[in-house]
């Protein structure tokens, strides 16, 4: 007789949390670095140590949303593919139209594809509609 088994299984942190948490800690090293550069500030140097320390704060919050970027990267196409994620996306992914011709990309905007030219008319109006006007 064959058991099934009902223990919680947990799944291992994606590389999506991995990357967040590695964000944190650029930003701490940032605050880290900022506090360094603050420690070494004198009035005859002050010029020195403000360029140190914008530099501190630019190299910081580049890596910091650059880190961040690559996550929502990760948890978007994870979504896409239908696969699970670590925590939750910033924002719905956009769903996009395609020709029903040719298959290419289109934008709510356009009233023709512009790949193969085909055009596309607006909902005509329904019978009841119709009807109604009459």
């Amino acid at each position: 007789m064959a058991f099934k088994d009902d223990r919680i299984t947990s799944r291992a942190p994606g590389i999506e949390s991995r990357l967040e948490l590695v964000a944190r800690g650029v930003l701490l090293v940032t605050a880290l670095g900022v506090v360094r550069v603050l420690s070494l500030v004198d009035l005859a140097g002050a010029w020195g140590t403000l360029e140190g320390l914008v530099g501190v704060l630019v190299l910081g919050a580049i890596g910091y949303f650059v880190l961040r970027l690559l996550a929502e990267h990760v948890r978007l196409r994870r979504h896409e593919l239908g696969l699970e994620y670590d925590g939750t996306l910033e924002r719905e992914p956009v769903t996009s139209l395609v020709c029903s011709a040719c298959g290419h990309e289109l934008f709510g905007h356009e009233r023709g594809c512009r790949a193969c030219g085909e055009r596309f008319d607006d909902v005509a109006p329904s019978a009841t509609g119709a009807a109604s006007a009459e």
